[in-house]
């Protein structure tokens, strides 16, 4: 006879608290023994057998309570969430790995900590940066559109953003990896932002803001586009450089 099912308070009262978890964890239940009043129970448990005499008033073959069945429940969600966590992680960590192998960094191998390839990477002058799943682009639409739409103050018009974009991407054609490039480049953005900005009228701090606010943008755009193609390296010393401009305008 499985399945039997004996009264929480029956448990609670005659068994310690380590054999209560037991039992509320066993993997199978068994009637082992009979007399006209009582029944010998064996909670079969990874951590061993438990057994004990039980009154048949307090015990049966009744469904599961509810607030079992929602235990198990929560049980099962977690454990599912958490192999989609460690899938999750799993595939990750490929990710950061064949970037490693693809950019050649030295020592980039599979067995590593995830934290030691990272370390890798950086000391090879690279930036790994996890690709934007189709939900986060969503998600990232959606929190620029509501900015935007609260925003009334230095706003930057799709004319003028895409006079920004042809002419820095102009600027960055024919570029090399080399730390004077980088600043050169660096400059033009810086340039190109401020030439863009009607300057009438401004204070010096709200000119700056309203150059800072372009750079910004730029910035956001080359990351989106070197996100798009991580592998480019292009793309990615004109993020590099971008990103230099924001920091020093």
């Amino acid at each position: 006879m499985e399945n039997i099912y004996v009264e929480s308070w029956f448990i609670a009262k005659n068994f310690n608290q380590q054999q209560q978890y037991a039992i509320s964890r066993a993997e199978r239940v068994e009637v082992i023994g009979e007399t006209e009043k009582a029944v010998k129970v064996a909670w079969f448990t990874k951590y061993g057998t438990i057994t004990s005499w039980v009154p048949k008033s307090v015990c049966g073959l009744a469904e599961k309570s509810e607030a079992a069945k929602k235990v198990e429940e929560e049980i099962e969600a977690r454990e599912i969430e958490a192999r989609k966590r460690l899938i999750a992680g799993c595939e990750h960590y490929e990710r950061v790995l064949a970037f490693a192998k693809e950019h050649k960094v030295k020592g980039a191998r599979k067995g590593l900590r995830l934290q030691t390839l990272l370390s890798k990477i950086a000391e090879a002058g690279l930036t790994y940066e996890e690709p934007a799943t189709e939900e986060k682009a969503e998600e990232k639409a959606e929190t620029t559109e509501t900015v935007a739409t609260e925003e009334t103050a230095t706003e930057t018009t799709p004319e003028t953003v895409a006079t920004i974009e042809e002419q820095v991407e102009k600027a960055a054609s024919g570029f090399v990896p080399e730390v004077n490039q980088i600043e050169a480049l660096r400059e033009k953005i810086i340039a190109t932002a401020t030439a863009t900005v009607n300057p009438e009228g401004l204070t010096p701090a709200t000119l700056r803001q309203r150059v800072l606010d372009e750079v910004v943008e730029v910035s956001k755009r080359a990351k989106a586009a070197f996100l798009k193609n991580a592998t480019n390296k292009r793309l990615h010393i004109f993020w590099k450089a971008a990103r230099l401009a924001v920091q020093t305008v």
